[in-house]
């Protein structure tokens, strides 16, 4: 029962930076999953794919999502890989999406995002 009552809630996409990468992400706890965007302002896509990430981190409140501006969380890489998000949980990398290919380019929804997310892994609880 005091499990029940210690489910972590979280419910927005958190903006983190490249210092606070390893404590929210890679260090979260093994229960937790995490569904990390690297970004950039300024890219239609990546405001697209945000979009989405926020309606479904509302849905899903016990999984937690951040955003994090991609050359801050890995120096030079690439904008044409952009919106990039990676999902994490027991501070390993479970997968890993380049672009809108995967979520229905740019007509891509919170549903298709959800659906990809959770191919391999129930990582919307």
């Amino acid at each position: 029962m005091r499990e029940a009552t210690r489910v972590v809630r979280f419910g927005s996409v958190v903006p983190i930076s490249g210092s606070d990468f390893v404590r929210e992400v890679s260090q979260a706890p093994a229960d937790v999953w995490v569904v990390v965007l690297l970004y950039k302002d300024g890219i239609q896509e990546c405001g697209i794919l945000l979009g989405c990430l926020e309606e479904l981190a509302r849905r899903y409140p016990a999984t937690k999502f951040v955003k994090i501006i991609s050359t801050d969380c890995i120096p030079n890489y690439p904008d044409r890989n952009l919106p990039t998000v990676l999902v994490y949980n027991n501070s390993a990398v479970k997968a890993t999406y380049l672009g809108l290919h995967q979520f229905g380019l740019r007509k891509c929804t919170p549903e298709a995002v959800a659906l990809a997310l959770c191919q391999s892994d129930p990582v919307l609880t």
